[in-house]
């Protein structure tokens, strides 16, 4: 019995095995750009607020970046347009990428 042979075979049956979805990521100053699709970050500050039920900080909800820029102390805030309609800004540590 052929022990690599079958297991091979095996896993061949189970493609969809390798279409995983990429990790989300943090997003950065250097990978930021508009029309990023991102949500906020379960790390974020304002994550246990749209836990709360608050809408303008959306939990497990996509939005997209409509701007992004340097505020006067140096941090970059991000614009982001919520798919529930809502608007907000937030620092990148905030926000992580969606796939």
């Amino acid at each position: 019995m052929d022990i690599k042979r079958i297991i091979q075979e095996e896993i061949g049956e189970f493609e969809w095995a390798n279409e995983v979805p990429e990790a989300s990521e943090q997003v950065t100053r250097e990978n930021v750009f508009i029309g990023m699709i991102v949500r906020i970050s379960t790390s974020s500050q304002f994550y246990e607020d749209g836990v709360n039920g608050d809408s303008s900080n959306p939990i497990d909800v996509t939005g997209t970046v409509v701007s992004h820029g340097t505020n006067s102390d140096e941090s970059l805030y991000i614009e982001v347009e919520w798919d529930n309609q809502g608007v907000n800004s937030y620092h990148h540590s905030d926000l992580i990428t969606s796939h």
